[in-house]
């Protein structure tokens, strides 16, 4: 990977200005030094998008319904051990949510989990 250059803040910055668009991130690897955190409304296709980071910790966090993450590849530290931490895809249990898609994405080197969700309703999970 080279010289690794956190992307964290200039994608969570575009998410959070984004509601309710389709936000594209263009095909490349990006480094990520926290989680990055998904609201309702927001569409995000990975376009041959690679996100990565190099701590134990979850990579994307949804929150919300009428949510889609599509095309993305999430890779993680490539943990032997189980951390709880090392989750691709995790959704609060604190919140009933419903109409999230996630498909066509390639998770792993995690560790834990892949995709980790609780209370969601008319969801698809695939691919």
């Amino acid at each position: 990977r080279g010289c690794v250059i956190d992307k964290y803040d200039s994608l969570q910055n575009f998410i959070d200005n984004n509601f309710g668009n389709v936000i594209v991130i263009p095909s490349g690897s990006y480094y990520v030094s926290n989680t990055l955190k998904v609201p309702s409304g927001v569409t995000i296709i990975g376009n041959g998008a690679s996100i990565f980071n190099t701590v134990s910790d979850t990579l994307i966090e949804i929150s919300g319904s009428n949510i889609t993450i599509d095309g993305l590849e999430l890779t993680g530290v490539g943990n032997d051990t189980i951390s709880f931490n090392n989750i691709g895809i995790y959704h609060s249990p604190y919140s009933i949510d419903s109409n999230v898609i996630i498909k066509n994405c390639r998770i792993h080197d995690l560790g834990y989990k892949g995709v980790f969700v609780v209370s969601l309703k008319n969801s698809i999970i695939e691919n």
